[in-house]
């Protein structure tokens, strides 16, 4: 164990196809070449005989295009392939503190959906969950009824 920021597991469960599984792939690649070693791996490269990586062309109006995005927070201690200046990480889309290069994307996106939400917004993930289990069994539905009419 290297010592990073939390168990070397990560617990998600998902089906993905199309261009986003690359992305998880890419992503998956980054924390175990950090927490599990760089040589352990085959390098997404010389998967291209098993895998196709996905064309960096996508078209608005293809319905099967658009359907996920993903977003991540993650610093460079804990992925491997971060930029290391804050320059880099500037023209990479990342931000830099307190000597380390962050994606903040999960954050931007979370502040983004919230600033775009109009009456209502549902956000939840593993860390921060929703409240429903303990809503009265009949009193959000009042309460809805009552922003509807």
């Amino acid at each position: 164990m290297k010592g990073g920021p939390r168990e070397p597991w990560h617990d998600i469960h998902s089906r993905l196809e199309g261009p986003i599984a690359w992305d998880v792939l890419y992503n998956f690649e980054q924390r175990w070449r950090k927490q599990g070693g760089k040589d352990l791996l085959l390098q997404l490269r010389e998967l291209s005989d098993i895998i196709v990586p996905p064309s960096p062309v996508t078209y608005t109006e293809d319905r099967e295009t658009w359907n996920v995005q993903l977003f991540r927070s993650i610093d460079g201690g804990a992925a491997f392939g971060f930029p290391e200046t804050p320059e880099d990480a500037a023209r990479a889309g990342l931000v830099s503190g307190k000597d380390n290069i962050i994606d903040r994307s999960i954050q931007d996106a979370y502040i983004n959906a919230i600033r775009r939400s109009k009456n209502f917004i549902y956000i939840e993930n593993q860390y921060f969950l929703g409240s429903s289990f303990g809503w009265k069994p009949d009193g959000i539905k009042l309460r809805i009824s009552k922003l509807c009419i």
